[in-house]
């Protein structure tokens, strides 16, 4: 999420440059973009391109890359998983941005990207003193001197091992030819749906926090026709929104969020959709107008997503959604555009 967030503040920033600047800046990110780009692909770079990608550099991408300090060669990323866009932006700026895998139940990190050995959207290779497998089902097991012995729990941690001494780390991956290893989700964050489909949550919630109208969103639609979510408002996207809309009063609700804005927010919501399958697409969605927070226990002290609990604190305005669209053009889920009609709470 820092990661985003210095994203966004660097697009602010050439957003507000006189027009010329702002032109140079997205030429040269744009130039740095192909370069790596091409880098990554092994193909061939003609003298133009790396004439362009110098000029560009020392005009621009230099000047980027000093937000970090100056002194940075590259920067590491783990915990959840980033989009693939800020992976290819800090790369095209020449600051690469590494995805790694590890969890807290092994000392040893479990793989991670190399400055000479990358692979964008993966997290690597395997690091030394892990023994990784592929369970039928997906589920990446691990075994290794780093590896701990077991939860301290009354119930016994049998089930988190495997009779040949694997963990069972509850996370979804595969590995490509080349050895890197990419994951697809975690158990509690891979769903099926009332029609069969299987849906990485982890997926459909990166894609639509590319939205600059959205902070944080949790996705929710097992057992059910439709995925809806709850999502946190950018404040500084929704303070700009309000400046241009006055806003309505509802009842004792003098600062609702108008009705222009929801309509912008459904629109943002069915654009930053616009790459997943039908049936992966957000239908309806729970807004707040504050981020979560640790206090109402929607985050964990290191500022993780506490899915259940969100599940849990917003039941009845999820299940008034729920009701509002399945009972619309009985519930389509390939077809049906995001609902006008979003909650604000």
């Amino acid at each position: 999420r820092f990661y985003e967030k210095l994203h966004e503040g660097i697009a602010s920033r050439i957003k507000a440059m006189p027009a010329w600047q702002q032109w140079m800046a997205e030429k040269s990110i744009q130039t740095g973009l192909r370069y790596q780009a091409q880098r990554r692909a092994g193909q061939p770079l003609s003298w133009g391109l790396r004439l362009q990608h110098r000029i560009a550099d020392r005009l621009v991408l230099a000047k980027l890359r000093a937000v970090m300090g100056g002194e940075m060669q590259l920067m590491l990323t783990g915990s959840a998983a980033c989009p693939t866009h800020i992976l290819e932006f800090f790369h095209g700026i020449g600051l690469p941005l590494l995805e790694a895998y590890g969890m807290s139940e092994n000392i040893v990190p479990l793989s991670t990207n190399r400055p000479d050995d990358f692979r964008l959207g993966s997290v690597g290779k395997p690091l030394k003193y892990n023994e990784i497998r592929i369970a039928d089902d997906g589920e990446l097991l691990v075994k290794g001197a780093g590896v701990f012995k077991g939860y301290i729990e009354t119930t016994g941690d049998e089930d988190s091992f495997t009779s040949e001494g694997f963990f069972k780390t509850s996370d979804f991956g595969h590995f490509d030819e080349q050895g890197y290893l990419y994951l697809t989700g975690r158990k509690s964050e891979v769903i099926k749906t009332s029609t069969g489909r299987r849906i990485s949550l982890v997926r459909v919630e990166s894609a639509l926090r590319q939205s600059p109208a959205l902070d944080q969103v949790v996705a929710f639609g097992s057992g059910r026709k439709l995925l809806v979510a709850v999502a946190t408002l950018d404040g500084g996207w929704l303070q700009k929104m309000l400046k241009e809309h006055v806003a309505e009063t509802t009842g004792s609700e003098p600062t609702a969020v108008p009705s222009a804005v929801k309509a912008r927010v459904a629109q943002e919501i069915e654009t930053a959709g616009r790459n997943l399958t039908g049936y992966e697409r957000i239908r309806g969605c729970v807004l707040l107008a504050e981020p979560f927070s640790v206090l109402r226990g929607e985050l964990t002290p290191n500022l993780k997503l506490r899915r259940a609990a969100i599940e849990a604190l917003y039941r009845e305005p999820l299940e008034k959604l729920y009701d509002m669209l399945e009972g619309a053009k009985g519930g389509e889920t390939d077809s049906q555009p995001v609902s006008d009609e979003v909650l604000v709470i």
